[in-house]
This record gives structure tokens, C-alpha cells and sequence, in this order.
């Protein structure tokens, strides 16, 4: 055993090989280019300590830098002297970490998932700003939670496929070696190495779901297992739906950034459990909703719209238009912030977006005024054409400092890698100095469907 705060010397463990199989598929899928910076989110507990200290082992044998990150939330008086503990434990260790502080006060209601918001919004924002990839601790446990939590909300198949292994968030690959490993592994290797870790008092506390389905499931141990092997069986057939959505998507739909429109006819006449899965990845990519919309609130929309009725869910807006059936994000409910962007830089916009700017200036959405003016931006009309009002308001306008309002070109992702490397160049011809200026435009629900499947690559499940 290890002294207490003092480094093992530990020869290569398995969970070693887990993180180096994960680094190794996804520079195989191209979701990570050699020598990629590497970050960690580290809350100080088991888990994450664990997986900071292998993450930091095998990124100095693969040569990507590497940083912990400490987020304190705010939420208790201790909170920033228990971030510089775990922060002082990790220096020990000799990993190079730093703790980041959200700015927003507390929410007075919703505490877990306003801090969960808050937490991945600052990671991704500062992996982002340095190109990086983000490393989560979740763990076996922490996806049967997930799993029975969603079920319990009545996401149906969707929900139960569960926590992927890795995903785009906010236009940031984050992955999850650990999500085949139980927790127990994790303690023991905390127990091995010498790594002091803390607990959070949440954790305890019963006014919390989480908490209380982790204590049923404490107590039903088998359970745990049904849940993860339903997980890996709704994967699955997740994955048969999708070539069949595919195969009809090819067939009937046309999908873009702004919408997706679909043979009315056709979808009328699809099955029913095809027309969920339609309907739930249009609402996903153009809704953009923290969670997938519940199998009950589907199926109702969908009597509907075969009515001939237009329908909202999760921030879409579903419109029967004659022989079409347009779905595309809902203009009007929540109005997106203006926000500053610097030259040759990223900034993530209204949850839907991932911009790049060759010049400095102040996004905003399009907007009714806009919209009423778009025909005198003729590249930018040709663009909308037959582009419904609802849905074209919603496009992300670029306001220069020295030019009229630029308007988007939308990227697909092999623009993005291209992008985010050339960042590193310091090429000024790059940067737009001189230039006409120029805004690319990423779906961030897009990129994850498309390189999801790639990222997922030789991952243990």
C-alpha cells in the first residue's frame, strides 16, 4: 500500500490499456490528431482522480500535453478551498492542473442540472479555446443510473441506449474510457496508488434523483446489470433503426442545417416506431434540447402532424405543408444573446452552432428585420430560397466592425479539423486581415451525427 498523498510507483494497469485503446481509435477515426492536447475533468472524487492520474501517465508516453480541470461551482461556502485541495493533490502528483470558477450565481431551484449546465459549458469553452479533447469519469455505475433515470422519464429506446462512450459537446470531443469499468475498479486503484480522494455531500443527499435511484440501486445490485446489458441491446437496435432511417432519409428527405423537409406520404406511411425515430433525430438536430423528447410526447405530436396539424416539441417546430412535412428549429420561444467573436477564432451561438470568424465582430440571429431584408443580400436570398420565415430567422448573421452584415457558409467536418488546425499556424492570411470577411457555420448537432459512429471505434461496450 502506498503512503498517503505520495505517488505509487505503479507498472501499467489495465485501466492503462483502456485509455491508450480509446486515444488509439480515435486518432485512427481522425477525431483526434496526434499530439492533441488532452484534458481532464477532475471533481476530486474516485473516479475521476483515477482517471486523471492513468490519462496523465499514458499522455506522457503518447506524447499529447495534458491538464486537469477543477470547476468550482459556487454551491457551498467550502467550494473554492476544496477545489484548491484536490488541485494541491493533483501538483503532488506532478500533473499539471488548474481550477476554473463558474461566474453565474446559483440557481436557486434546479442546483444539479443548473451545475451541470454551468460545469460543461466552462470545460468545453476553455478545451475549445486550446483545441483540445476532453477526458469524463463516468463510469458502469454512472450509466446504469443514467439509464433507469431516463426510462423512468419515458424516453423509451432512445433513452436507454444510454451514455456514449464518446460524443461532440459544443463542438468538443469528449470520451469516457472509463464507462465499462465499475466504480469499484476505480476505488481500488485510488487505493493502490496512494490518491487521497473526497466526497461530495450532494452525493448523500435524497432531494436529489440521482441520488435517490443510485441508493435503490445500491440496494437491487442486480438490477445494475439488467439496465447496462439493456443499454448495450438498445444500442443496437438504435443502430438497425438508424440504417433504416438512413434508407428512407436518402429516399424521401431532404436534410440541411436550417431544416429537414420529408415526403409527407411517405413518412404517413412508415412505421410507427420509424416515425419516432425520424421525428426524434430532426428534433434533436434542429431543436437542439438537452434531452431527447419522451416516446408519450412523440407518439401525441405525430397523431397530429398526420393530421395535418403543425405541432411544437422541444424547440422544433413541425409544419405539414402539402406534400411535405418541414421540421426545423421554433423562431420566437427563446431569443439567443448577441455575442462577440474575435478574429480566427470559435464561439458556440444559440446551442445549435459552432462559428468561426475570419474577422472580429457581434453575432445574432438573422431575426424578423433581417428576414424582411434578405433579398438584398443576393448570395444570401439564393441561400433561402424556399426556406420557410420560421426557419430562416433563426440563421446566424456575422456584424463586422468595418462591413455590412456577413452572412454564413456552412461547413461540414472535414472543414472543422481543417479549421482548428490552421488555428495553431499563425498564418495572418488566415486571420481575414485585408480580407473580405468570411463566417463558416457548423450544426453542432450535425458534426455529433456524423462522426459519432467514428468516435465510438474500437471502444470496449
Amino acid at each position: 500500500m502506498a503512503v498517503e498523498g505520495q505517488p505509487a510507483l505503479l507498472t501499467a494497469t489495465c485501466l492503462d490499456d483502456t485509455v491508450s485503446a480509446c486515444l488509439s481509435a480515435l486518432r485512427h477515426s481522425a477525431a483526434v490528431r496526434s499530439g492533441q492536447p488532452v484534458f481532464t475533468a477532475v471533481s476530486g472524487g474516485p473516479d475521476s482522480m483515477a482517471l486523471c492520474d492513468v490519462v496523465d501517465r499514458v499522455c506522457r508516453i503518447t506524447g499529447h500535453p495534458h491538464q486537469a480541470l477543477i470547476v468550482d461551482h459556487g454551491l457551498r461556502a467550502a467550494s473554492a478551498n476544496e477545489a484548491q485541495t484536490v488541485l494541491g493533490r493533483l501538483q503532488t502528483r506532478g500533473i499539471s492542473a488548474i481550477c476554473l470558477t463558474v461566474p453565474a450565481s446559483p440557481a436557486v431551484s434546479g442546483k444539479m442540472e443548473w451545475a451541470r449546465q454551468q460545469r460543461f459549458a466552462l470545460l468545453t469553452a476553455y478545451v475549445q479555446d486550446r483545441g483540445g479533447i476532453l477526458m469524463l469519469g463516468h463510469h458502469l455505475d454512472d450509466q446504469a443510473e443514467t439509464i433507469a433515470m431516463r426510462l423512468a422519464h419515458g424516453t423509451g429506446l432512445a433513452g436507454a441506449v444510454g451514455i456514449l462512450p464518446a460524443r461532440l459537446l459544443n463542438g468538443v470531443v469528449c470520451v469516457r474510457p472509463f464507462i465499462s469499468l465499475p466504480k469499484t475498479e476505480l476505488i481500488q486503484y485510488c487505493a493502490e496508488a496512494g490518491i487521497t480522494t473526497v466526497s461530495d455531500p450532494s452525493n448523500d443527499q435524497q432531494v436529489y434523483e440521482r441520488v435517490r435511484i443510485r441508493n435503490f440501486l445500491a440496494k437491487e445490485s442486480r438490477f445494475s446489470a439488467q439496465l447496462v446489458r439493456l443499454g448495450n441491446t438498445a444500442r443496437t437496435l438504435t443502430s438497425v433503426m438508424a440504417v433504416q432511417a438512413d434508407i428512407f432519409a436518402e429516399q424521401f428527405c431532404c436534410i440541411t442545417p436550417l431544416m429537414t423537409s420529408m415526403a409527407f406520404s411517405a413518412f404517413q406511411d412508415a412505421p410507427p416506431l420509424l416515425q419516432r425515430y425520424l421525428i426524434r433525430q430532426a428534433v434533436l438536430r434542429h431543436g437542439a434540447p438537452d434531452y431527447p423528447p419522451s416516446e408519450a410526447s412523440l407518439t401525441k405530436v405525430i397523431l397530429a402532424v398526420c393530421q395535418q396539424q403543425t405541432r411544437t416539441i422541444s424547440g422544433c417546430l413541425l409544419r405539414p405543408n402539402g406534400r411535405l412535412l418541414q421540421i426545423g428549429p421554433e423562431f420566437g420561444r427563446q431569443d439567443a444573446d448577441p455575442v462577440i467573436i474575435d478574429a480566427d477564432s470559435f464561439i458556440m451561438f444559440d446551442k445549435r452552432w459552432l462559428i468561426h470568424s475570419t474577422h472580429r465582430g457581434t453575432i445574432t440571429r438573422l431575426g424578423k428585420a433581417g428576414w424582411a431584408q434578405r433579398d438584398k443580400l443576393s448570395a444570401y436570398y439564393q441561400v433561402l430560397r424556399g426556406v420557410p420565415a420560421a426557419f430562416g430567422q433563426m440563421i446566424p448573421l456575422l456584424h463586422p466592425l468595418d462591413a455590412e452584415g456577413v452572412t454564413p457558409h456552412f461547413g461540414a467536418y472535414n472543414e472543422l479539423s481543417a479549421l482548428y488546425q490552421s488555428r495553431w499556424c499563425h498564418d495572418a492570411r488566415r486571420t481575414g486581415v485585408g480580407n473580405v470577411p468570411k463566417m463558416t457555420v457548423f450544426s453542432l448537432p450535425r458534426l455529433s451525427e456524423y462522426s459519432g459512429a467514428l468516435m465510438i471505434t474500437g471502444f470496449k461496450t
